[in-house]
Parts: structure tokens; sequence; C-alpha cells
């Protein structure tokens, strides 16, 4: 089943770690290789600018500049009004120095979330180039040919379905593998519905030895 913000195989009363090894097994099956263009990788289903999150992040450098000059703009002020003792700053004065921190506040955080982005976008067509045309990925093997930790991949990964970056991507139940098409998805659920009944089928007759 699905869980909400989290795809995912896997039906409980499964040994999913057997399901995947079988999966694996019949998804490396000449039928398997399904001819895709060179030009197409199912790990590629969104044609995303490169620069992605560049916006965010001059958005966030022009809200710093301006809070900065607008902060030196409110001391000026103040320091004016203190020499000539009609107080350091008034409540107007406090009042904009406080928006004008917070407009620095949110020009750090599009900054940051804007680099990012960026970064998220990289990885993604990094990870593309090395999935090329497979419908499915191992995510311990895209880890090392990434010279990345499993953890980190599987992390950029989550951030990419979170994104919409990866539509139509589920992991396994133990997220050791990364399904890219819906055929792949199916064959997946379809082969759990076999073992379950296997295991169904089992457990019956053991019963009906036991009595």
């Amino acid at each position: 089943s699905q869980g909400a913000g989290q795809r995912t195989y896997g039906h409980a009363g499964y040994a999913s770690g057997n399901v995947t090894e079988e999966y694996m097994k019949r998804a490396s099956g000449p039928a398997h290789h399904t001819k895709f263009s060179s030009r197409i990788s199912p790990f590629l289903q969104r044609q995303v600018s490169r620069n992605s999150g560049l916006g965010r992040i001059v958005g966030g450098i022009v809200s710093l500049v301006c809070a900065g000059f607008a902060f030196i703009d409110t001391v000026m002020t103040g320091l004016l009004g203190a020499f000539f003792e009609s107080g350091f700053f008034s409540a107007s004065s406090l009042f904009l120095l406080i928006v004008r921190g917070a407009l620095a506040i949110l020009g750090g955080i599009l900054i940051k979330t804007g680099q990012e982005r960026k970064k998220l976008v990289r990885e993604y067509y990094e990870y593309g180039r090395v999935a090329g045309t497979a419908e499915y990925l191992e995510i311990s093997k895209l880890a090392r040919a990434m010279g990345e930790s499993r953890e980190t991949v599987l992390n950029n990964l989550e951030k990419m379905m979170s994104e919409e970056l990866l539509p139509a991507a589920w992991f396994d139940r133990q997220k050791t593998t990364l399904m890219l098409t819906e055929r792949m998805y199916n064959e997946y659920l379809q082969l759990e519905r076999e073992r379950q009944e296997q295991e169904a089928a089992a457990s019956l007759d053991q019963m009906k030895k036991d009595s």
C-alpha cells in the first residue's frame, strides 16, 4: 500500500526482502530489457531547468541588500535624532527596524532554499545520467556510483519525489530499490500478491495437517 507522502511498495505479512530479491531476478531477465530511446531516461521524468532555484537566490540577495540599506538608514536616522536630543529611536523607527530585520531573514531563507533547490536539480541530472534507461535502481549501487552514502542518496530521492521531480517513482517496502515505471510498479505488486496467496495456502495446509 502507499503511505501518505511516501510512495512505497509492500503488504503486511510479506517477507519483503525476499519479494525484492525475487523481483530483481525477474526484472533482470531478457523480457524486461525494454528498448528506450537513447534520449529518454525513465528517471528523468521532468525537464527541469538546471538554473532552477537561481531566482530564489537572486531574490534573497536583493532582499538582503535592501534590508541592509534600510537598516543603515534607520540607524543613521536614530543617531541624528539622538544628536538633536529628540530620542535615539521613535516607535515608528523601531517598527521599521523590525520589519527590515524580517526582510533580512526572508532574504537568508530564500538564498538557502534556492541553493538547496539548485543542488537537488544538479543531483537529479547526475542520478539520471547514472540511471540511463534502467527502469529500476538499487539505492546502494546508485550510492556507490555517486560516491555518496546510502542515506544521502535516499534522502535526495525522497526530496525529488516530494518536489515532484519523480512523480512516477516508488520505493519497495525496505527502500532498497526505486521503481521508475508504472509497469514495474504493477509487476512488483503482482509478485507480492502471488507471494501472499502462496503464504496463505501454505498456512492453510499447515492448519489441516495440525488438525
